[in-house]
């Protein structure tokens, strides 16, 4: 299977403080991706790398490739908006729009011009769905979405980002500061979401990784240290860094 994801060679620098080292990794389509690491290892800057969010940060410079289906997303006349809907991008902390719940869902399908009213419906009904949150919202669509819990906000924010129907979805640790019950339903949603979506999740709970992952990253001060499946991570692990972050040992 060829990968929908390929970074080849890959540095990123702020100012000139590196924080990816020549990183070579390819990420299947659909599978679930965890990539774990202790704080400042680049996990985030890796996947802001991806729908290139990184461009807005001033003296950030990238050096070698990131090819998705194909193609060199940073190669000239790429439509980064365009990338952007391909590659969506739920954050740690939720932020939904000071609108209806109804409208949060909406709102990025009529800024690209769906207007037509019943599809609108069934796109947000689905979208919903997805993260199950449907049968929680749907006698209360019209009302404001920052009256929800924080675990809802957040899967109204993932479901917000489906209704654009991208190809890959990036999940800056999505679950951090969410009940157990919220993020065991976030969990539950993505072993769903990978059926048609590849997923990327970074997480620093590490059980967490080992519940949810086909493949597991291990990054460590902007280093690609080791990369398999999630059973060989966690059961058996060939480097010895890797074995000391997962046994604690630092992190």
């Amino acid at each position: 299977m060829e990968p929908i994801i390929l970074a080849k060679n890959l540095n990123a620098y702020y100012h000139e403080k590196l924080f990816i080292r020549n990183l070579n990794l390819d990420i299947l389509p659909n599978e679930i991706l965890t990539i774990i690491g202790p704080a400042n290892s680049g996990k985030t800057t890796f996947l802001r790398c991806l729908n290139r969010l990184n461009d807005l940060i001033p003296y950030f410079r990238l050096e070698g490739e990131i090819f998705f289906a194909g193609q060199n997303i940073y190669a000239n006349g790429i439509d980064v908006s365009l990338l952007r809907r391909h590659m969506g991008m739920v954050f740690a902390n939720p932020i939904p729009l000071p609108y209806s719940i109804f409208e949060n869902v909406a709102f990025a399908p009529q800024l690209h011009r769906l207007k037509d009213k019943k599809q609108l419906a069934q796109l947000v009904e689905k979208s919903l769905k997805a993260v199950h949150l449907w049968d929680e919202v749907k006698s209360r669509l019209p009302d404001s979405a920052l009256k929800l819990s924080g675990g809802q906000q957040q899967r109204l924010c993932l479901a917000r980002v489906l209704a654009l129907e991208p190809q890959v979805l990036l999940l800056d640790e999505p679950t951090a500061g969410l009940d157990p019950i919220s993020t065991a339903k976030i969990e539950d949603a993505l072993y769903e979401l990978k059926k048609e979506y590849t997923i990327i999740l970074v997480t620093n709970n590490i059980k967490q990784a080992a519940r949810v992952a086909d493949k597991v990253a291990f990054f460590l001060m902007g280093e690609l240290v080791e990369y398999d499946t999630a059973r060989n991570i966690f059961t058996a692990p060939k480097n010895k860094k890797t074995e000391e972050y997962l046994s604690g040992r630092f992190g």
